[in-house]
């Protein structure tokens, strides 16, 4: 989570430095949809998060940035529902899951929309101090063996 904070306060800092390009091309797309296996690789880095932040760090515009970031999920997102759809036609429960994917899909739609629009006119400042304060706390939490590694 540390890292994760940091890589995308250095991307904040770039994107404070004046608005971002708007074009993108091929190497900047493989670039950023590579970075996403920091999310695998480093526990607490969050795709999206990875994503998002290494367009900025390319100059790319942060709501740009955060739009391809969700347009990235897309294949993965796909790639889970059909295969929980193998399951659902196992048991024959498909009008939980046709309900589950319509209010998943309105709720994302929602979240999304909202999020481009916060991206738009604030700073990661939030995020990144709560995803600092977080794992601050986790680390006391190891610490004092109230968690276990």
């Amino acid at each position: 989570m540390v890292l994760g904070s940091a890589y995308l306060w250095a991307a904040d800092r770039r994107s404070a430095r004046g608005p971002g390009r708007q074009d993108f091309g091929f190497v900047d797309s493989m670039l950023i949809g590579g970075s996403q296996i920091l999310a695998l690789l480093l526990p607490g880095f969050s795709r999206s998060g990875a994503s998002i932040s290494t367009g900025i760090l390319l100059g790319i515009d942060r709501v740009r940035a955060t739009r391809l970031s969700f347009l990235f999920s897309i294949p993965a997102l796909t790639g889970a529902g059909l295969y929980e759809l193998k399951d659902a036609s196992a048991s024959g429960s498909f009008g939980p899951l046709a309900l589950g994917i319509v209010v998943a899909f309105a709720v994302s739609f929602a979240s999304i929309a909202w999020l481009l629009r916060f991206v738009g006119t604030h700073s990661f400042s939030a995020f990144i101090w709560y995803r600092s304060v977080f794992a601050g706390a986790l680390v006391i939490a190891l610490i004092t063996g109230a968690v276990a590694a």
